[in-house]
């Protein structure tokens, strides 16, 4: 299993790290490769899209909008969140991808899978 440190883009736990900097663009990062593009499914019914650009969408379960930006900073998973508001904020997360499964590490200890497609 190969470890990549990621933020939890938790439709129950989001917060972000903030960057202008877009997160494909030329870059081979294997997080990015892993993530750009791709539509995360959490167990719930929660989506998360992590657009190319940088941008990222989604619902939550309760099928609020999640609006913000991705980017990997350093290794980590960095996300702003905008909406929803109880979200919003910067944090940036550990991460492990194995296979189509990514998990996203709390400050905490605790942590989300998501399914990516």
């Amino acid at each position: 299993m190969k470890q990549y440190i990621f933020l939890t883009l938790s439709a129950v736990a989001l917060a972000g790290c903030q960057s202008t900097t877009a997160p494909v663009a030329g870059n081979t990062d294997p997080l990015t490769s892993a993530l750009a593009g791709k539509t995360l499914l959490h167990s719930n019914g929660g989506t998360v899209i992590a657009y190319a650009d940088g941008r990222m969408g989604g619902t939550e379960a309760s099928g609020e909008e999640l609006v913000g930006a991705w980017v990997i900073r350093d290794g980590q998973w960095c996300r702003t969140i905008k909406k929803p508001e109880k979200w919003a904020g910067t944090r940036c997360q550990d991460v492990t991808i194995d296979g189509d499964q990514a998990t996203f590490l709390r400050d905490d200890g605790s942590s989300t899978t998501y399914t990516i497609q």
